[in-house]
């Protein structure tokens, strides 16, 4: 599957010496007391990475034969978490639009959604990013860099 062929590599990969077939990320992890299979999650975020895209397109918000200004849509995502960030500021008030959740929580959703879609329309695999990368950082050291947050 392209989950699993994004688990593992065919050599390098941005600076990571990795043998042929090694892992990017193990099969399995566990976090407070529950397992999760890795290729699950990352076939859960896949499916609505597509799953986003094609309601995208739907709704006319994407034509393939258009071609879309890739720092528009990336300043539409950070729109998305401006609007996080007021809606935290007056308060976090529940949402109008998905009932029981909050502004924030809506408009994060937003941001992520439109991250997924973005990735499925510009040919960036964010699904294996998002994975690799929590991987990678597991193994950094506690508040590497120096760095307070």
């Amino acid at each position: 599957s392209k989950v699993r062929a994004a688990r593992t590599t065919s050599g390098s990969t941005d600076g990571l010496k990795l043998a042929p077939g090694e892992e990017l990320w193990p099969e399995t992890i566990t976090t407070r007391g529950n397992t999760f299979v890795t290729d699950e999650l990352a076939g859960a975020l896949e499916a609505i990475a597509t799953w986003s895209h094609e309601v995208t397109e739907s709704k006319g918000f994407y034509d393939p034969g258009e071609i879309y200004d890739e720092s528009t849509l990336l300043l539409m995502i950070h729109d998305e978490l401006s609007e996080a960030n007021e809606a935290r500021r007056r308060g976090n008030p529940p949402s109008t639009k998905i009932p029981g959740h909050t502004q924030v929580a809506e408009e994060l959703a937003d941001a992520l959604l439109r991250i997924l879609c973005f990735g499925k329309q510009h040919g960036h695999d964010v699904v294996a990013a998002v994975m690799a990368k929590g991987f990678y950082n597991v193994g950094r050291p506690y508040k590497h860099g120096g760095k307070k947050f």
